[in-house]
Protein backbone atom coordinates (compact mmCIF):
# COMPACT_ATOMS: atom_id res chain seq x y z
CA UNK A 1 0.00 0.00 0.00
CA UNK A 2 0.93 3.61 -0.54
CA UNK A 3 3.42 5.10 2.20
CA UNK A 4 1.64 8.59 3.54
CA UNK A 5 3.95 11.66 4.38
CA UNK A 6 3.59 14.44 6.00
CA UNK A 7 5.81 17.65 6.61
CA UNK A 8 5.30 19.98 8.90
CA UNK A 9 7.19 23.50 9.65
CA UNK A 10 6.97 25.87 12.50
CA UNK A 11 9.48 29.16 12.77
CA UNK A 12 9.89 29.42 16.50
CA UNK A 13 11.41 32.06 18.77
CA UNK A 14 13.32 29.71 21.04
CA UNK A 15 16.69 28.06 20.27
CA UNK A 16 17.48 24.36 19.18
CA UNK A 17 19.17 23.55 23.15
CA UNK A 18 15.96 25.40 24.80
CA UNK A 19 13.28 23.76 23.10
CA UNK A 20 15.22 20.16 23.19
CA UNK A 21 14.03 18.99 26.62
CA UNK A 22 10.41 19.65 25.92
CA UNK A 23 10.12 18.49 22.10
CA UNK A 24 12.30 15.36 22.82
CA UNK A 25 10.15 14.45 26.25
CA UNK A 26 8.34 11.62 24.30
CA UNK A 27 5.94 10.65 27.43
CA UNK A 28 4.79 14.50 27.80
CA UNK A 29 4.46 15.03 23.85
CA UNK A 30 2.43 12.22 23.66
CA UNK A 31 -0.10 13.41 26.57
CA UNK A 32 -0.05 17.34 25.26
CA UNK A 33 -0.77 15.67 22.22
CA UNK A 34 -4.40 13.55 23.13
CA UNK A 35 -2.10 10.28 22.44
CA UNK A 36 -3.69 7.49 25.00
CA UNK A 37 -1.61 5.70 28.15
CA UNK A 38 1.21 3.41 26.48
CA UNK A 39 2.48 0.86 28.30
CA UNK A 40 5.55 -1.39 27.83
CA UNK A 41 5.11 -5.35 26.75
CA UNK A 42 6.92 -7.89 27.95
CA UNK A 43 10.11 -8.51 26.35
CA UNK A 44 9.07 -10.73 23.31
CA UNK A 45 8.71 -9.53 19.96
CA UNK A 46 7.13 -10.77 16.84
CA UNK A 47 9.47 -12.39 15.85
CA UNK A 48 9.66 -14.60 18.68
CA UNK A 49 12.90 -13.49 19.80
CA UNK A 50 13.19 -11.12 23.21
CA UNK A 51 13.65 -7.35 23.02
CA UNK A 52 17.63 -8.23 24.41
CA UNK A 53 18.25 -10.41 21.41
CA UNK A 54 17.76 -7.23 18.76
CA UNK A 55 19.83 -5.40 20.74
CA UNK A 56 19.92 -2.69 23.47
CA UNK A 57 16.89 0.30 22.97
CA UNK A 58 13.93 -2.34 21.62
CA UNK A 59 10.73 -2.21 23.11
CA UNK A 60 7.21 -3.65 22.49
CA UNK A 61 4.65 -1.01 23.45
CA UNK A 62 0.80 -0.94 23.31
CA UNK A 63 -1.93 1.14 23.20
CA UNK A 64 -5.64 1.43 23.09
CA UNK A 65 -7.34 3.93 20.68
CA UNK A 66 -10.95 3.90 20.44
CA UNK A 67 -11.27 0.55 21.89
CA UNK A 68 -9.06 -1.22 19.37
CA UNK A 69 -5.52 -2.46 20.83
CA UNK A 70 -2.48 -1.69 18.82
CA UNK A 71 0.80 -3.04 19.61
CA UNK A 72 4.16 -2.34 18.17
CA UNK A 73 7.90 -2.85 18.06
CA UNK A 74 9.95 0.56 18.32
CA UNK A 75 13.62 0.49 17.20
CA UNK A 76 16.27 2.71 19.06
CA UNK A 77 15.70 6.36 18.90
CA UNK A 78 17.97 8.38 16.75
CA UNK A 79 19.26 11.25 19.10
CA UNK A 80 21.80 14.02 17.53
CA UNK A 81 21.33 16.84 20.43
CA UNK A 82 20.28 19.29 19.60
CA UNK A 83 19.73 18.83 16.04
CA UNK A 84 17.43 15.88 15.13
CA UNK A 85 16.03 12.90 16.74
CA UNK A 86 13.73 9.96 15.27
CA UNK A 87 12.32 6.86 15.68
CA UNK A 88 10.83 3.79 13.46
CA UNK A 89 7.79 1.71 14.52
CA UNK A 90 6.64 -1.36 12.85
CA UNK A 91 3.08 -2.37 13.98
CA UNK A 92 1.72 -5.92 14.90
CA UNK A 93 -1.43 -4.94 15.40
CA UNK A 94 -4.00 -2.29 14.65
CA UNK A 95 -4.32 -0.26 11.02
CA UNK A 96 -1.30 1.25 10.44
CA UNK A 97 2.04 -1.24 9.12
CA UNK A 98 5.01 1.10 10.02
CA UNK A 99 5.53 4.67 11.01
CA UNK A 100 8.24 6.96 11.04
CA UNK A 101 9.03 10.08 13.04
CA UNK A 102 11.81 12.34 12.21
CA UNK A 103 12.40 15.58 13.83
CA UNK A 104 14.43 18.80 12.79
CA UNK A 105 15.89 21.34 14.75
CA UNK A 106 17.90 24.13 12.91
CA UNK A 107 18.74 27.62 14.82
CA UNK A 108 18.36 30.96 13.13
CA UNK A 109 20.26 34.01 12.91
CA UNK A 110 17.55 35.72 14.60
CA UNK A 111 18.47 33.47 17.51
CA UNK A 112 14.48 31.49 17.54
CA UNK A 113 14.93 28.25 15.61
CA UNK A 114 13.19 26.26 12.38
CA UNK A 115 11.28 22.85 13.65
CA UNK A 116 10.68 19.99 10.82
CA UNK A 117 8.30 17.70 11.87
CA UNK A 118 8.11 14.85 9.40
CA UNK A 119 5.97 11.19 9.88
CA UNK A 120 5.95 8.68 7.00
CA UNK A 121 2.72 6.09 7.70
CA UNK A 122 2.06 3.33 5.69
CA UNK A 123 -1.46 1.56 6.06
CA UNK A 124 -1.77 -2.31 6.82
CA UNK A 125 -5.05 -2.60 5.80
CA UNK A 126 -8.13 -0.72 4.18
CA UNK A 127 -9.07 1.04 7.71
CA UNK A 128 -5.65 2.41 7.52
CA UNK A 129 -6.08 3.56 4.26
CA UNK A 130 -8.92 6.00 5.96
CA UNK A 131 -7.37 6.13 9.42
CA UNK A 132 -4.00 7.71 8.57
CA UNK A 133 -5.09 10.84 6.58
CA UNK A 134 -7.55 11.74 9.03
CA UNK A 135 -5.77 11.02 12.42
CA UNK A 136 -2.64 12.00 11.53
CA UNK A 137 -3.22 14.72 8.36
CA UNK A 138 -5.89 16.23 10.29
CA UNK A 139 -6.28 15.82 13.75
CA UNK A 140 -2.70 15.34 14.97
CA UNK A 141 -1.35 18.08 13.07
CA UNK A 142 -4.21 20.46 14.81
CA UNK A 143 -2.45 18.87 18.00
CA UNK A 144 1.45 19.02 16.81
CA UNK A 145 0.59 23.12 16.23
CA UNK A 146 -1.21 23.41 19.65
CA UNK A 147 1.74 21.85 21.50
CA UNK A 148 4.80 23.33 19.44
CA UNK A 149 3.45 26.49 19.66
CA UNK A 150 2.73 26.48 23.70
CA UNK A 151 6.15 24.58 24.34
CA UNK A 152 7.75 27.81 22.73
CA UNK A 153 5.71 29.96 24.52
CA UNK A 154 7.16 28.04 27.95
CA UNK A 155 10.72 28.65 26.87
CA UNK A 156 9.62 32.19 26.57
CA UNK A 157 8.54 32.23 30.09
CA UNK A 158 10.70 33.11 33.24
CA UNK A 159 10.58 29.57 34.88
CA UNK A 160 8.49 31.26 38.05
CA UNK A 161 5.81 32.04 36.06
CA UNK A 162 5.91 28.89 33.82
CA UNK A 163 2.07 27.20 33.96
CA UNK A 164 2.59 23.97 33.56
CA UNK A 165 0.41 21.69 31.29
CA UNK A 166 -1.70 19.87 34.15
CA UNK A 167 -1.30 21.76 38.11
CA UNK A 168 0.20 19.32 40.68
CA UNK A 169 -2.03 18.17 43.16
CA UNK A 170 -1.24 18.50 46.53
CA UNK A 171 -2.58 15.81 49.74
CA UNK A 172 -4.09 17.28 52.69
CA UNK A 173 -1.09 19.02 54.81
CA UNK A 174 1.70 18.73 51.59
CA UNK A 175 2.48 21.90 51.62
CA UNK A 176 2.97 22.28 55.04
CA UNK A 177 4.98 18.95 55.22
CA UNK A 178 7.17 20.26 52.22
CA UNK A 179 7.50 24.26 53.89
CA UNK A 180 8.82 22.34 57.41
CA UNK A 181 11.77 19.70 55.14
CA UNK A 182 12.90 23.31 53.49
CA UNK A 183 13.28 24.56 56.47
CA UNK A 184 14.88 21.70 58.29
CA UNK A 185 17.31 21.79 55.33
CA UNK A 186 17.92 25.42 55.62
CA UNK A 187 18.88 25.12 59.49
CA UNK A 188 20.96 21.80 58.88
CA UNK A 189 23.12 24.22 56.80
CA UNK A 190 21.81 23.61 53.41
CA UNK A 191 21.60 27.12 50.76
CA UNK A 192 18.36 28.80 51.28
CA UNK A 193 18.05 29.73 47.68
CA UNK A 194 18.31 26.82 46.12
CA UNK A 195 16.06 25.26 48.60
CA UNK A 196 13.87 28.01 47.99
CA UNK A 197 14.31 26.86 43.79
CA UNK A 198 13.50 23.04 44.80
CA UNK A 199 10.84 23.64 46.74
CA UNK A 200 9.11 25.65 44.23
CA UNK A 201 9.86 23.03 41.70
CA UNK A 202 8.22 20.54 43.76
CA UNK A 203 5.22 22.49 44.18
CA UNK A 204 4.16 24.03 40.46
CA UNK A 205 6.16 21.46 37.94
CA UNK A 206 3.95 18.90 36.41
CA UNK A 207 4.66 15.05 36.92
CA UNK A 208 6.99 14.53 33.57
CA UNK A 209 8.87 17.11 35.13
CA UNK A 210 9.23 15.77 38.44
CA UNK A 211 9.62 11.99 37.40
CA UNK A 212 13.01 12.10 35.58
CA UNK A 213 14.74 14.65 38.40
CA UNK A 214 17.93 14.75 37.42
CA UNK A 215 20.48 16.92 39.38
CA UNK A 216 23.02 17.75 36.89
CA UNK A 217 20.48 18.24 33.98
CA UNK A 218 18.52 20.85 36.28
CA UNK A 219 21.06 22.43 38.35
CA UNK A 220 22.93 23.95 34.21
CA UNK A 221 19.33 25.06 33.70
CA UNK A 222 19.55 26.85 36.82
CA UNK A 223 22.95 28.26 36.19
CA UNK A 224 23.81 26.80 39.29
CA UNK A 225 26.60 24.71 40.88
CA UNK A 226 26.28 20.96 39.80
CA UNK A 227 27.74 19.67 43.26
CA UNK A 228 26.07 21.77 44.89
CA UNK A 229 22.74 21.01 43.97
CA UNK A 230 23.63 17.41 43.88
CA UNK A 231 24.57 17.24 47.68
CA UNK A 232 20.90 19.34 48.14
CA UNK A 233 19.16 16.37 46.28
CA UNK A 234 21.04 14.33 48.51
CA UNK A 235 20.25 15.53 51.72
CA UNK A 236 16.66 16.26 50.31
CA UNK A 237 16.18 12.43 50.26
CA UNK A 238 16.98 12.16 53.75
CA UNK A 239 14.49 14.72 54.78
CA UNK A 240 12.06 12.65 53.03
CA UNK A 241 11.32 15.95 50.44
CA UNK A 242 12.78 13.14 47.59
CA UNK A 243 13.04 9.53 46.89
CA UNK A 244 16.34 8.35 45.66
CA UNK A 245 16.66 5.79 42.74
CA UNK A 246 19.37 4.06 40.94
Amino acid sequence: MRTFRYRWEWRLRSSPDALWPLVTDTNRFNRDVGVPHVERVGGSLASGRSTDSKGPGWRRLRLVRFGVPIEWEEEPFEWTRPSRFGVMRRYVSGPVATMRVLVDLTPSNSGGSTLIYQVWAEPRNALGLLAIPIQVGVLSARQFERTIRHYDQLVQTPRATIATTTQPRFATGGHERLAAMAAGLIADGADASLVSKLTTSIEHDDDFALSGFRPYALADQWDVSRRRLLELCLHATRAGMLEFRW
